[in-house]
């Protein structure tokens, strides 16, 4: 993201479609209309899913690090099926290739990377919690219940 806002020549030097004619294939074989929809329906299939277990999730927020960590970790993940499978598969549908829409794809891929590091992160947490709630209940306690920081 640092070239494409601070230094937008290298980025064009670098991610330029100056060398690339999207127009050399045609769209119908650009197109995968199959695979889309099948990205679409297990986006909305499991964003549906996903609702309950958040609403469980939110009911226990209160008593459990745990939890809290857990439902944070489901918005990502919610945010991140929006684009590795509703936006690909928009993208599939159409035929879209980088060079129709660099500043979508490479701004989605760059969130969509940035999502996956925070949601990485937060489940290294979750992993360290539920090792010190077995080992150290109260060092846990201490350190996850919210009085220290």
């Amino acid at each position: 993201m640092e070239l494409l806002l601070f230094r937008h020549d290298e980025f064009e030097k670098l991610y330029g479609c100056d060398g690339f004619n999207a127009d050399k294939i045609p769209l119908e074989q650009r197109t995968n209309i199959v695979n889309g929809c099948i990205l679409i329906t297990v986006f909305f299939i499991f964003e549906l899913l996903y609702i309950p277990c958040m609403v469980s999730i939110y009911k226990n927020m209160e008593n459990n690090a745990c939890y809290k960590l857990m439902f944070f970790i489901g918005i990502m993940d919610m945010l991140a099926m929006s684009m590795n499978a509703l936006e690909t598969g928009i993208l599939g549908i159409i035929g879209a290739v980088y060079c129709d829409y660099p500043l979508l794809i490479y701004t989605t891929g760059s969130l969509g990377l940035s999502v996956w590091f925070v949601k990485t992160s937060a489940e290294m947490f979750l992993a360290i919690n539920r090792c010190m709630e077995l080992l150290r209940p109260e060092l846990a306690h201490a350190i996850f219940s919210g009085q220290i920081l």
